[in-house]
């Protein structure tokens, strides 16, 4: 991204996976994020750590910044030489005021780029199984806001008899006014009706009926903002085409202990059968400011007959500081490598390296039973590891003879940063299961949340993360069979479909 520069973006209708590439590497890149409402938060997960983060929101008689106000703090930034994204849901030029913004810019000589997204007008119709066009039904669709009353905009003589698709935009406050003019005008009073709310996300809520009872029936069902309305023959094929109720946890809600890195696989398996997997970061892993007792092992590594990796950011800090002191994995060529887990065992092996021995159970009480078999009489074995990390390695390979020196090699502590908003749904219930992952982010998790989790079910990845809840005084609904992220996906799965 170059500085002093705006890029005005479409993050899509909701869904934080359906943004487009370049998207989501300006997200990564920006100096500062400009984003509103309809921009899903959780695409804030990925921007970098000194990014600024400014909510514009706006919603009906209730707006954070006013859009004169948005444009000044967008100028001001860019002046200030940084990198400026405006997020917007949608697409930034369909009734986004995303042109209004860039003419600002032009007349303060700013530069800028605009970035398409994909408008909800078509996409949210798809999520709830309505084509806009169909070869049987419609070949056009026409898209309109919804927002204005009676002010001559829409002059719905002429759309009452538009023959193809009738889509609006932000038409909740004002559905009722627009049906009652379509009709008035003479459309057939059983046109086939939706109204869409929240489309692609959990929240997603659709109400079908006809013309002149689709406004009523949308009150009755308490739909309000954000919502479409869709008129036309092309609702029928709602019927035969309504997609996502046949994936398990479609609109089910889970948060995922770890970071948005470290959700991905999760949220890659969850996501595919219809989830949406919130990344809830409850510890911090952090660099050491003294590695002088992990340079010295290193600078000394041929005196180990084992390195034993239980996680893979032992792995990543262990390699950081090969790397750091220009050692390179040949100096590791008559060292056996012991590992907890497949995470783990692939963060080895991607460094060009085969893992020795790897227990069946991914847990360090019986990762350290295994690795009893391992050590002979004087073994040295090199354990680098957390600040947190027990002592069941250690007491494993002394009881074989063998010799440990546990280093810590980075730091695991309380992540105090995560956003308020999530943590207030999850406390208020807004979330149909928790994944933990490790001990140390359930234990982290209580502090953060006080033990307030509504009515979610609890899923652990192992036995050893289930004690240590079940001390905490949380029942815990299903362990993994296999403790991995598959295993832990499995048991979400079977807790709540």
């Amino acid at each position: 991204m170059e500085k002093g520069k705006v890029y005005i973006t479409g993050a899509g209708p909701g869904d934080e996976r359906l943004v487009t590439v370049r998207c989501r590497e300006l997200i990564e890149n920006a100096d500062v994020i400009v984003y509103d409402r309809l921009a899903s938060e959780k695409l804030l997960g990925y921007a970098k750590k000194n990014c600024e983060i400014i909510y514009a929101g706006k919603e009906p008689k209730n707006h954070t910044l006013k859009q004169s106000e948005i444009n000044t703090v967008l100028v001001e930034k860019a002046k200030e030489n940084k990198s400026v994204l405006r997020l917007k849901g949608g697409d930034p030029f369909i009734f986004g005021r995303g042109g209004e913004e860039a003419e600002r810019l032009f007349n303060e000589g700013i530069e800028f780029e605009i970035v398409p997204g994909i408008s909800s007008f078509y996409s949210v119709c798809a999520y709830a199984g309505i084509p806009v066009t169909h070869r049987d039904y419609a070949s056009s669709v026409h898209v309109f806001t919804g927002h204005k009353k009676n002010d001559g905009e829409i002059d719905f003589k002429s759309v009452a008899k538009l023959k193809g698709t009738l889509v609006f935009l932000m038409s909740m406050k004002n559905l009722e006014n627009i049906t009652d003019e379509l009709v008035k005008e003479g459309m057939d009073k059983n046109t086939p009706s939706a109204v869409i709310q929240w489309g692609t996300t959990p929240k997603q809520k659709t109400v079908v009926g006809v013309l002149s009872d689709i406004a009523k029936k949308a009150k009755e069902e308490n739909i309000g903002h954000a919502a479409i309305a869709v008129i036309g023959d092309v609702v029928k094929a709602r019927e035969k085409i309504e997609w996502q109720k046949y994936r398990p946890l479609w609109k089910k809600k889970i948060a995922v202990t770890r970071t948005t890195e470290k959700a991905g696989e999760i949220e890659r398996i969850l996501s595919e059968k219809g989830a949406y997997v919130m990344p809830f970061p409850t510890i911090k892993i952090g660099e050491l400011e003294d590695y002088s007792e992990l340079d010295n092992a290193i600078y000394n590594i041929s005196k180990y007959s084992w390195i034993v990796f239980t996680s893979v950011n032992g792995v990543d800090s262990f390699f950081m500081r090969m790397k750091k002191l220009h050692k390179d994995i040949r100096c590791l060529s008559n060292i056996k490598i012991f590992v907890i887990g497949e995470r783990t065992r692939k963060a080895v092996e991607d460094k060009g390296i085969f893992v020795d021995a790897m227990p069946e159970k991914y847990n360090s009480d019986d990762g350290g039973k295994i690795l009893e078999t391992f050590i002979d009489d004087g073994d040295m074995v090199l354990y680098p590891t957390s600040n947190i990390a027990g002592d069941n390695i250690v007491k494993s390979v002394e009881r074989a003879g063998g010799i440990v020196n546990k280093i810590i090699a980075y730091t695991n502590t309380l992540n105090d940063e995560i956003n308020k908003n999530i943590v207030d749904d999850i406390k208020n219930g807004g979330y149909d299961a928790i994944a933990f992952a490790s001990s140390s982010q359930a234990e982290n998790f209580m502090k953060i949340t006080k033990g307030e989790f509504g009515k979610a079910k609890i899923c652990s990845i192992g036995v050893k993360t289930t004690k240590t809840l079940e001390i905490l005084g949380v029942n815990v609904d299903i362990t993994a069979e296999v403790s991995t992220v598959k295993g832990l996906c499995d048991a979400v799965l079977n807790v709540l479909s």
